[in-house]
């Protein structure tokens, strides 16, 4: 009785040894959990910040490309409207001058045929001051498209490198992988969070 109570009295001793060593072995993962959600945290903030001090930045660029296009287009289109003044006020003098100096069939039709071809060139000159907008709005959305793809390219490896990151020495072991999961989530995902214990639990 006495051996079989020692025994009793040692095996009791390692069950509460061994329980004391999990305790502390879970309070210390807990706190590593906690330390490691504080670093994450702080982490995503950095990061959330940079991206928006980044944006802020091309979305200054692209403010003062739009405006500098804007005023180049109201340049642009205060020129062609004094060249079609400066051409209706050339036209007018030419067909007062014409019609006054002479009068018969022949000089009336070489009029006409000077007035054509004033059109003509008015046309060229509209038509070239429509292409060089067109062109210049086509390399702008061109610009802004490709800053977008660049944007899109940019955050998707960052979230590639953030998932690697975050399963790094975890794949396969699908408690560690859930209950880091807000790392790589976010607040605003809805996730709960789950700790190590309690999905060993």
């Amino acid at each position: 009785m006495d051996v079989d109570k020692a025994a009793l009295e040692a095996r009791e001793r390692s069950y509460a040894e061994a329980r004391e060593k999990t305790e502390r072995a879970a309070v210390e993962r807990a706190t590593a959990e906690v330390r490691q959600r504080a670093m994450a945290g702080a982490r995503e903030r950095l990061e959330k910040a940079s991206m928006e001090a980044k944006l802020k930045a091309e979305r200054a660029v692209v403010e003062r490309a739009t405006a500098e296009a804007r005023q180049r287009a109201v340049e642009k289109s205060m020129a062609q409207k004094s060249a079609s003044d400066a051409h209706d006020r050339v036209e007018i003098s030419v067909h007062d001058r014409f019609s006054a100096s002479f009068r018969s069939a022949d000089t009336r039709q070489s009029s006409l045929s000077s007035m054509s071809m004033l059109h003509h060139v008015n046309f060229k000159l509209i038509w070239l001051l429509f292409q060089a907008n067109a062109l210049a709005e086509k390399n702008m959305c061109d610009l802004l498209a490709q800053r977008e793809r660049e944007e899109k390219n940019r955050v998707a490896e960052a979230l590639v490198a953030e998932v690697r990151r975050w399963s790094s020495g975890k794949e396969g072991n699908l408690r560690a992988l859930l209950s880091t999961l807000q790392y790589i989530l976010g607040s605003d995902s809805g996730w709960q969070l789950v700790l190590l214990t309690e999905v060993i639990t």
